[in-house]
């Protein structure tokens, strides 16, 4: 999943695709019991939302979906 996840964010980059895998694997890592791993991905997470809440010409995105 992790090598996936590698290949999906170089693919997309901060598309809202691969947030929404990102959260996916923050589930499957909680559900594992690999609370550090979970936890570093839950940071990317937010990062990521920062980033995709502003596009680059000014306008806002709605990422309630994602939640």
């Amino acid at each position: 999943m992790k090598r996936g996840l590698e290949i999906l964010g170089k693919t997309l980059g901060w598309h809202p695709t691969h947030l929404t895998v990102l959260i996916h694997y923050a589930h499957f890592l909680r559900e594992a019991h690999d609370q550090r791993a979970a936890h570093d991905v839950e940071k990317e997470i937010k990062q990521r939302r920062a980033h995709l809440s502003m596009e680059p010409n000014g306008q806002t995105i709605d990422i309630a979906a994602l939640l």
